[in-house]
Order: structure tokens, then sequence, then C-alpha cells
């Protein structure tokens, strides 16, 4: 039985009605809802059912989207509650603390196979990326989005660098061109030493 479902779809249950599709097919009702939340962890579930107990004021069954949306505030409210330091700082951008646990979270989630993918598709930046702002792992259909944008940055970036389509343009680099064809350099190999202590 998954988290997804003792977390935070009984708990749910107790206080929501099912919507009519649902008793046709409960099996594959619950599928979505563990397909697209199977990324957060139990306190958040937890935490997302419970903040939406107490706030929805509509008795039918949350959709997956406002549940999405419940787990990623939970999930953010944890996070800040996590960091706040002896100084009350609880803003992003002042916090280096809570930028250094997203990073640290997203290389922690990056070490995987997933992420060994991304590196041999080259869409290995954009996960790293998502997974800083978003600090789990996606489901199957965010992973399908995040691979499309990460070839996507992947063709501009060899545009960039002069390479399309194989053919090495032989116009010199801006300045600007070459610091960040070195900084991509130096970020996928640290990418891929994140991906092969997983």
């Amino acid at each position: 039985m998954s988290s997804v479902k003792i977390k935070f779809v009984d708990p749910l249950v107790m206080a929501f009605s099912l919507p009519p599709n649902a008793d046709m097919d409960l099996g594959g009702w619950l599928r979505i809802y563990d397909e697209q939340l199977s990324g957060f962890t139990d306190s958040v579930l937890e935490a997302a059912a419970k903040n939406l107990i107490a706030s929805r004021k509509m008795r039918s069954f949350p959709l997956v989207a406002e549940c999405l949306e419940a787990c990623r505030a939970a999930h953010e409210s944890a996070m800040l509650r996590a960091r706040v330091d002896e100084k009350g700082v609880t803003s992003r951008k002042d916090d280096p603390a809570f930028k250094d646990a997203c990073r640290a979270l997203a290389d922690k989630l990056f070490a995987s196979e997933l992420g060994r993918q991304a590196l041999k598709e080259d869409w290995a930046w954009t996960f790293h990326d998502w997974l800083m702002k978003n600090q789990r792992q996606p489901n199957r259909f965010e992973i399908e989005k995040i691979r499309t944008q990460g070839m996507a940055n992947s063709l501009r970036f060899l545009t960039l660098a002069g390479c399309d389509d194989g053919i090495v343009d032989k116009t010199p680099l801006t300045f600007q061109s070459r610091k960040f064809i070195k900084w991509r350099e130096a970020a996928t190999d640290r990418l891929k030493q994140l991906a092969s202590v997983g």
C-alpha cells in the first residue's frame, strides 16, 4: 500500500466525497493520485492532507491539481520552518542556508538512475534545476516535460557554442559565450560526479 494512499488519500476520503467515476475504477483513480504525488515525503503528504481538510470549503474530493498545490505548499512551509535561523530570516532570497539546503537535496535526488539517464541524454542541467525548485523526484509525466525542455536547452547551447547539426562555425565566440561554455563544462562535470555517487 502506497504512502500516498495511507498518508494523503485515506484522511481526505474521511472528509470529502469521492468523485462519481472513482467507484467505477477505484484502483485506477488511486493510481492517478499516486503517480502525481509519489515524489513527496510522508510528512509533507500528511501536512497537505490536514491543510486541505482544514481549509477546503467544498465537500467534493480535491482535484489532482489542488492536491499538488497543497503538497508543494506543505513542502515549502516545512523547508522554511527548518531553515529559519536565530535572526528570523525566512525569505529564500535572504537565507543562504535555505539555498544550500535546496542544492544539497537536489544533489542527493540527482544521484540516481534518472540523473544518469539525464546525463546520457543531455538534459541533466534542466533536471537538476527542476530538482532545486521542486525538491522532490518528478513523476513520469513531469519527466517527459523536463526531458523535452532539457533537450531544447542543449540545442540552444550547441548553437551558442557554434556547433549546429555537427557543423562547427568558424566565427570567433564572444567573451560571454566562452565564459558560458566553460561554466557549462564545469557544471556538467559536477553533475557527472553526483551521478556516479548514486
